[in-house]
């Protein structure tokens, strides 16, 4: 499978072009998409196109949060029938699965602010 530009990506604003979702700084900028907005519906649809760029780019950048808070969440689940910690393999008991409940908050407040893990 192909990877995907490497996160994390932002918001440029081109007055120019348009709106831009870009990875990398300075020279080493690249876009990744350009937005455009047509004439007749300016200036509503420049407002539409930023905020969807922005949620684009909170979706994408929280994606490997989301999946380890996904698999620490799943891994809470399937120790019910295993009765060990799927983290480190030993007997299950409470300590287990706070950690596994913390790693799983804070993968999730790192996604919603889209800083990913």
């Amino acid at each position: 499978m192909t990877q995907h530009t490497p996160t994390p990506w932002r918001v440029v604003e081109r007055p120019s072009i348009g709106t831009n979702i870009e990875w990398g700084d300075g020279p080493e900028c690249k876009p990744i998409c350009i937005m455009r907005w047509t004439d007749g519906l300016r200036p509503y649809a420049e407002k539409m196109v930023k905020a969807d760029a922005e949620f684009i780019v909170l979706a994408c950048n929280s994606h490997d949060a989301l999946v380890e808070a996904c698999k620490a969440l799943v891994a809470i689940e399937r120790r019910k029938s295993t009765n060990e910690c799927l983290m480190c393999g030993d007997p299950w008991n409470a300590h287990h699965e706070s950690c596994q409940v913390l790693a799983a908050q804070k993968a999730l407040a790192l996604a919603t602010k889209g800083e990913g893990a």
